[in-house]
């Protein structure tokens, strides 16, 4: 997914690396949040600034992106890359994922995640 790449990141095998980072050390967090009812918009905008804070404020961020479902009104998903495991433990525990959480309220009614690990 070169086009959403925001770091000086090379390409190998169509898949995007953070130079010095191994394939298998890579992690992704992907999430499926539900807006509450016409709130979409708001929970959009309080996403997209999340998304610019950790691209520009977390060096081990490498990929944000959120993406909406043609068939859902209500739904997000989310799609964050990590060079590594304590790339995203320290987003988690950052001031940034803090912030959009009080952020949140109101907006949201439901949310899933899946942490997973680059194969490839």
């Amino acid at each position: 997914m070169p086009g959403s790449v925001s770091r000086g990141d090379i390409v190998f095998d169509g898949s995007v690396f953070e130079e010095g980072a191994e394939p298998m050390t890579q992690r992704v967090i992907m999430a499926r949040l539900k807006a509450a009812p016409g709130q979409r918009d708001a929970l959009l905008s309080v996403l997209r600034a999340h998304a610019s804070r950790c691209l520009e404020g977390e060096p081990g961020t490498l990929q944000f992106d959120l993406v909406c479902p043609d068939e859902e009104a209500d739904a997000v998903l989310i799609y964050e890359r990590y060079v590594d495991q304590a790339a995203m433990d320290a987003h988690s525990q950052g001031a940034s994922i803090a912030q959009a959480r009080q952020e949140f309220k109101g907006l949201l009614e439901s949310s899933t995640a899946e942490f997973c690990t680059v194969v490839s």
